[in-house]
C-alpha cells in the first residue's frame, strides 16, 4: 500500500510541475523554443547520446561475458534500450529511478 501511495504521489507531483511549466510559459512557446533550435547542435547532441548508450551497452556486455553471460553485442543492446526506456519514462517504482 505504501509503495502504491508513494507512486501516484511521484505521479502527482511530476503532473503538477507540468501543469505550472505550461501554465506559465505556455505550449506554444515552449514548442517554438524547441523548433527554433539549432539543428547542428541538436544533432551533435542526439550522435553523442547514441554513442554513450552504445558504449555503456558495450560495457554491460563485457560485464556479463565476464560473468559467464554471453549474451552477445545486439542482444545486449537491444536489452539495455529496454531497459533505457523504462528507467527514463516510467514511475521510480517501475523504472530504475
Amino acid at each position: 500500500m505504501k509503495k502504491i501511495a508513494v507512486l501516484l504521489l511521484k505521479i502527482g507531483v511530476t503532473a503538477a510541475l507540468f501543469v505550472i511549466l505550461f501554465r506559465k510559459l505556455g505550449f506554444s512557446a515552449i514548442f517554438d523554443r524547441v523548433l527554433s533550435a539549432d539543428p547542428l547542435y541538436l544533432g551533435i547532441g542526439c550522435a553523442v547520446f547514441f554513442v554513450s548508450i552504445v558504449l555503456s551497452a558495450v560495457q554491460w556486455n563485457l560485464l556479463l561475458s565476464h560473468q559467464g553471460v554471453v549474451l552477445g553485442e545486439r542482444k545486449t543492446f537491444v536489452l539495455y534500450m529496454i531497459g533505457h526506456f523504462f528507467n527514463n519514462f516510467l514511475p521510480g517504482a517501475m523504472g530504475g529511478d
